[in-house]
């Protein structure tokens, strides 16, 4: 049986073989599948030609020295050749140059990586220009490949590369021994088996001289959902398509029993394995546990297996964080998601870094300092003091005017245009009017107000001030005036809403809340410990010692003693009434004569004050009274 590799196309779900050699390279150029060029060092300008490092992937090959179909690059240099996803390979083909300058093509290393263990090897062309590299159990995945340039100890100063081909053998079928021309391949021709005569038409079948097995390589790793065997549907021999056993893996089994790997079992034929997630395998094996001879196989079926959105691998049991999607097989993204890196995308930003490509640095102000969601840099523990979390999340933005402290919640409040301290809430000069403390966010104490809180408010009942401008809510407690209750009654008043008059004895101040004077004497009229009792009726003067004399018993002025009508009670005179009548008168307006001395002020009674009458008037009993004479001429009385 001829060596033979296998393009694969996907009709549905279901994975179909057509047999033909591939270069990997130029099979993915055709097929539209991205390959990136890179390199280092400079180029080469020679026949006013650049030898472009694209050169290398171009599929020709000639005469170096007029073919444009190398690349050469000053040395130190490198290619480098990306495939963007793993890729099996049987061999790796370098081709340089062949001619006189054949040294451009040797003294050069290569590298080759599988998107998780590099391998180097030294490359020096043949005479014929080749380097041929074969793949080995241990490498043979490619996802990059780099070609480079020594630079110590070389004398050569160019590094030239004509040509890089990577050779695949896909979807293999081997099998233990192969009886007459039923050969392996015939399980994959879609010929199924109807009668005997035909059997080498449809199926593979061992020829039963030593433990039989059958083998698929698909060349690379797949996903499968689902595989069918269809065997032997006549009674004759049909044993040789039961009692089978599959093995799922990543490298080859052929004959060897190993229980590590997943072991399929089908009894009875046609058989369907199906797997509830899909499986990753390169290598499908069957062989019989029971050592029956002979394998026949007439036709193998096998479903590519998808996995949803985001998941890729074994069982789908990976996780890709693309911005579209991944391969369902490598996870290979074309573009992370924000806070996603590797070629899979599954690696979460480290610590400190976030967003596209992880280039963006977490805020140094989020509260576990550099660590934050990888996805957009938000501090999932919050901000430190002084940033503010709700306004942006990332922490890059401080405290607007007047706030501090943790998201900012706090309110400072200094002087004029001054600000705080973001994290402290101090203040650099003194606070805002009404404010105190260290931040300036304590309202002035009870009944204090203004600039420092130096100034002081008297509201009634200690009812509390506004902490600012010290307005009170009501009115102010005896004594105290204006809008914050602050001014002390004006001199003469005192009391609530200082509508009380002071009444101290020569204009002294009194107490503008109790109204007491200072040193305690009241002015004429007044009594009492505030001065505010006016003295009684019938009384009057300097501590109500005067005593009223109006007539008709009517009261006087408390202070001056004046009577309202100006008529004093008989026996008294001048403007308070306070003066008796002077000495020989008597009774209203003391305008009676008593005809003695002294009198009685009041009733004209002479007796307590003088014995004497004046001439023509006798005591009779209290009073002076006119004597009465008879006339010797007329006969009256005189």
């Amino acid at each position: 049986m001829n060596n033979f590799a296998t393009v694969i196309i996907i009709f549905g779900c279901v994975l179909v073989w057509a047999y033909a050699d591939r270069e990997l390279i130029q099979y993915l150029r055709s097929s539209g599948n991205e390959i990136t060029i890179t390199n280092g060092g400079d180029v080469l300008l020679y026949g006013n030609k650049k030898w472009e490092s694209n050169r290398v992937i171009d599929g020709s090959i000639g005469d170096a020295a007029d073919c444009s179909c190398c690349a050469a690059l000053h040395r130190p240099a490198w290619i480098s050749i990306d495939f963007h996803k793993p890729h099996s390979f049987s061999q790796i083909v370098v081709y340089g140059r062949n001619d006189a300058s054949i040294t451009q093509s040797q003294n050069l290393q290569i590298t080759i990586d599988d998107g998780f263990v590099t391998f180097q090897q030294s490359i020096d062309v043949n005479t014929t220009g080749v380097f041929v590299l074969n793949a080995s159990e241990s490498h043979q995945i490619v996802q990059s490949i780099n070609i480079s340039s020594y630079s110590n100890g070389v004398s050569e100063t160019i590094m030239t590369v004509c040509e890089v081909k990577v050779f695949q053998t896909v979807n293999k079928t081997t099998q233990s021994s192969t009886y007459g021309e039923c050969y392996a391949n015939n399980a994959l021709n879609n010929i199924t088996f109807s009668t005997l005569g035909e059997i080498c038409k449809a199926c593979a079948v061992t020829d039963g001289s030593q433990i039989p097995w059958w083998e698929l390589d698909l060349g690379d790793a797949h996903l499968l959902r689902e595989f069918r065997i269809l065997g032997r549907t006549d009674q004759i021999n049909s044993g040789q398509s039961t009692d089978l056993n599959i093995y799922i893996s990543n490298k080859t089994l052929k004959g060897l029993i190993d229980n590590s790997y997943d072991n399929l079992h089908c009894e009875d034929t046609p058989c369907t394995v199906h797997f509830d997630q899909p499986r990753v395998a390169r290598f499908i094996t069957v062989n019989h546990p029971s050592n029956y001879p002979v394998i026949t196989l007439c036709e193998v079926y096998i479903d590519a297996g998808y996995c949803p959105h985001n998941k890729f691998g074994d069982k789908c049991s990976r996780t890709c964080h693309c911005t579209q999607t991944c391969d369902d097989l490598t996870g290979y993204c074309n573009t992370c998601s924000p806070g996603w890196m590797s070629a899979t995308c599954e690696q979460a930003c480290p610590n400190g870094k976030y967003g596209i490509n992880c280039l963006m640095n977490c805020s140094k102000q989020c509260r576990k300092p550099g660590v934050c969601l990888n996805s957009n840099g938000s501090c999932m523990s919050g901000c430190t003091e002084g940033y503010n979390y709700t306004a942006s999340p990332l922490c890059d933005k401080a405290c607007d005017h007047n706030h501090y402290g943790s998201n900012c919640n706090l309110t400072c409040n200094c002087n004029g245009n001054d600000d705080c301290n973001k994290s402290t809430g101090v203040c650099p000069g003194q606070c805002e009017k009404g404010w105190k403390g260290n931040s300036c966010s304590e309202k002035c104490d009870q009944q204090r107000f203004g600039q420092n809180c130096s100034q002081r408010c008297y509201c009634a009942d200690n009812v509390m001030c506004d902490h600012v401008n010290g307005a009170c809510p009501g009115v102010c407690q005896p004594g105290w005036t204006g809008k914050s209750c602050s001014k002390e009654c004006e001199k003469g008043l005192y009391g609530q809403n200082c509508s009380s008059e002071c009444h101290c004895q020569d204009g002294v101040d009194c107490d503008h809340v109790l109204g007491n004077c200072s040193d305690k004497l009241c002015a004429p009229g007044w009594l009492s410990f505030d001065c505010s009792q006016a003295c009684e009726y019938g009384i009057y003067g300097m501590n109500c010692t005067g005593t009223c004399h109006c007539q008709h018993g009517d009261q006087c002025d408390h202070v001056h003693g004046n009577c309202s009508d100006h008529q004093c009670a008989a026996g008294w005179t001048s403007y308070d009434c306070s003066q008796a009548c002077a000495s020989g008168y008597y009774g209203e307006n003391c305008s009676m004569d008593c005809h003695c001395d002294q009198c009685h002020n009041v009733n004209g009674s002479c007796a307590l004050y003088s014995t004497l009458c004046q001439r023509g008037f006798r005591l009779t009993g209290e009073f002076c009274t006119r004597k009465y004479f008879l006339s010797a001429l007329s006969g009256k009385t005189y």
